[in-house]
C-alpha cells in the first residue's frame, strides 16, 4: 500500500523544488509587505482622515464673517498759512489716523468695550460651539490672543481703506460685533480730531494772550515816559522843530541877502542898515533857539535836559518794544483767526464704505478642503517617515 505523502509540493527533481520554495516565499514576503503597507497607510492617513471626516463632517461648528469696509479721511484743502501760522498749526494726515484705529480694534480696550456691550466672551465659551473652536481657558491672555485671531482688521493700499472681518459662531454676533468696532472706531476718530483742533486754538490763543501782555507792558511804559518828560511825542516834535527850523533859516538866508544888497549903496549906519542888521539877528537868534530845543545845549540845564534829543533817546527803546509787540499781537490775532478756520474746515471723519454685513452662510469650516488637507498632509508625513525608517534600517543592516 503506498503511503501518503504530507507535502503538497511534488516530488521532483531537486532544483525543481528549491525554484519552487523560492517562488513561494518571495509571494509571501511581497504579500507581508503590501499587508504592512495597507496597515501603515490606514495608521498614517486613513484614520486621521477618518477623524477629520467625523470632525469636520459632524461635528465642526459652523463659523460665520462679518465683513465691514471703511476709511478714515481728513480735508486735503489748507488755507494758505505764513510762517507764523505754520508754527501753531501742524499738517494733519490720515495714515497716522488709519495706524492708530488698527491699533485700537486689536487692543484689549476693546476687548473689553465689545464683551461689555455684546458679551462677545461667553459667546466665544458657550459650550454649544465644538470642543475645538470654542474658547476653553479662562486666563485673560488666552482670551486675548482668541480674540486678535477672530478679529481680524487689514488695509488695503489700493482703496486706502480699512477691511474689518469679524468671525463668531452665530451671524447675529457677528454683525453686531462688527458694529461696536466701528461706532467705537468713529468715536475715537472724532475724538482725535476734536482734541487737534482745540489744541491748536489752544496754542493760538495763548499766544495772542502773551503777545496782548507784552503791548499792554509796552504801551504802559511809554505812557510813563509820556507822563515823565515835557514832549509827549519826540518823533513828532522833532518833525515840528525841524520844519520851524528850516524856515527860518530860509527866512534868515533872504534877509541877510538883502542885507548885503543894502551895504552896497547905504552906510553901515544908515538907519535902514541897522534896522536890517536887528532884523538879521534876531533871526539868527531864533535859529539858535530851535536848534538847542532840538539838540540841547551844554550851556545851563534847562534846555539841555528838555531837549527834544534826550527825549527821543528815552522814548525811543520804548516806542521800538511798542511797535514789536504790536506786530507780535497783529501776527498772533492773524494765527488765531487762521486757527479757528483750521478748526472749522480741517477735520478727519470716518467713511463707512460698506456696513458690517449679516453672513447668510458659514465661511468655516471647509468641510471638503479641510478633509482634503488633513489627507494629503498625513500622506506627506507617511511618505516622510518611511524614507527615514528605510535609510535608518539601511545604515544599520537589519
Amino acid at each position: 500500500m503506498a503511503s501518503k505523502n504530507p507535502d503538497p509540493i511534488p516530488i521532483g527533481s531537486g532544483a525543481t523544488n528549491q525554484a519552487r520554495i523560492k517562488s513561494m516565499s518571495v509571494k509571501e514576503i511581497r504579500r507581508r509587505r503590501a499587508r504592512k503597507a495597507l496597515l501603515r497607510f490606514g495608521i498614517w492617513c486613513g484614520l486621521p482622515t477618518l477623524a477629520a471626516v467625523v470632525y469636520y463632517g459632524f461635528i465642526a461648528s459652523p463659523q460665520y464673517d462679518s465683513v465691514t469696509v471703511f476709511s478714515v479721511q481728513s480735508s486735503k484743502d489748507r488755507p494758505t498759512l505764513d510762517s507764523l501760522a505754520a508754527v501753531f498749526i501742524p499738517s494733519a494726515g490720515s495714515g497716522k489716523d488709519t495706524r492708530l484705529v488698527r491699533e485700537y480694534v486689536h487692543s484689549r480696550t476693546m476687548l473689553e468695550l465689545v464683551d461689555k456691550k455684546v458679551h462677545l466672551l461667553d459667546h466665544y465659551r458657550s459650550h454649544k460651539a465644538d470642543f475645538h473652536s470654542r474658547l476653553s481657558d479662562s486666563s485673560s491672555e488666552a482670551a486675548y490672543a482668541y480674540y486678535r485671531k477672530k478679529v481680524r482688521i487689514s488695509f488695503s493700499s489700493d482703496s486706502s481703506a480699512l477691511v474689518l472681518k469679524v468671525r463668531a459662531f452665530s451671524p447675529k454676533i457677528a454683525q453686531s460685533v462688527s458694529q461696536v468696532i466701528l461706532d467705537a472706531a468713529e468715536k475715537m476718530v472724532n475724538e482725535l480730531a476734536e482734541r487737534a483742533r482745540a489744541n491748536h486754538l489752544r496754542v493760538a490763543k495763548a499766544a495772542v494772550a502773551e503777545t496782548e501782555k507784552r503791548l499792554v507792558a509796552a504801551r504802559t511804559k511809554l505812557i510813563a515816559l509820556m507822563g515823565d518828560q515835557a514832549v509827549l511825542d519826540p518823533r513828532t516834535q522833532a518833525e515840528a522843530v525841524t520844519k520851524i527850523a528850516t524856515g527860518l533859516e530860509n527866512q534868515l538866508a533872504q534877509e541877510r541877502a538883502k542885507l548885503s544888497a543894502m551895504l552896497a549903496y547905504l552906510q553901515p549906519t544908515a538907519p535902514q542898515v541897522v534896522q536890517q542888521r536887528h532884523k538879521v539877528r534876531s533871526l539868527a537868534g531864533q535859529v539858535a533857539a530851535q536848534r538847542r530845543r532840538m539838540l540841547g545845549s551844554s550851556q545851563g540845564k534847562k534846555g539841555g535836559d528838555k531837549s527834544i534829543k534826550k527825549s527821543f533817546a528815552r522814548f525811543e527803546p520804548a516806542m521800538l518794544e511798542k511797535e514789536l509787540a504790536q506786530k507780535s499781537y497783529e501776527a498772533a490775532s492773524k494765527t488765531l483767526q487762521m486757527a479757528r478756520f483750521e478748526a472749522a474746515q480741517q477735520h478727519r471723519f470716518l467713511v463707512t464704505i460698506s456696513k458690517p454685513s449679516l453672513p447668510t452662510s458659514p465661511a468655516a469650516p471647509r468641510r471638503f478642503w479641510s478633509i482634503l488637507t488633513v489627507f494629503v498632509v498625513s500622506l506627506l508625513l507617511m511618505g516622510v517617515f518611511t524614507l527615514i525608517w528605510a535609510s535608518i534600517r539601511e545604515h544599520a543592516n537589519f
